[in-house]
């Protein structure tokens, strides 16, 4: 009984250094959940005001000043071609 018994100190030494990993492993999700997440978040909601309010400042411009963003699958990209084909050949631009 006596040879298991020298055991005891070394089984405790390795039961509270366990003990003492797993606080560490909690705390450190906890961190990463807690404090991270956090920092993400209020990042990503700050680009989503941004993305809004770009986006506004776009729609007033087209409102009051009538500007427009001409994109090259529309439209009006077909009839600017059509006048910067007609002045490559010499001529004047014009709208067919």
């Amino acid at each position: 009984m006596e040879f298991i018994g020298k055991f005891d100190r070394q089984c405790y030494n390795c039961i509270s250094n366990l003990k003492f990993r797993g606080l560490q492993l909690v705390q450190s999700a906890r961190y990463i959940i807690f404090v991270q997440i956090k920092t993400v978040l209020k990042n990503l909601f700050e680009m989503a005001i941004e993305k809004i309010m770009i986006e506004y400042k776009k729609r007033q411009d087209a409102i009051i000043m009538g500007k427009k963003d001409i994109f090259d699958k529309g439209s009006a990209s077909f009839y600017l071609k059509k006048i910067t084909e007609g002045k490559s050949n010499g001529g004047r631009g014009k709208i067919e």
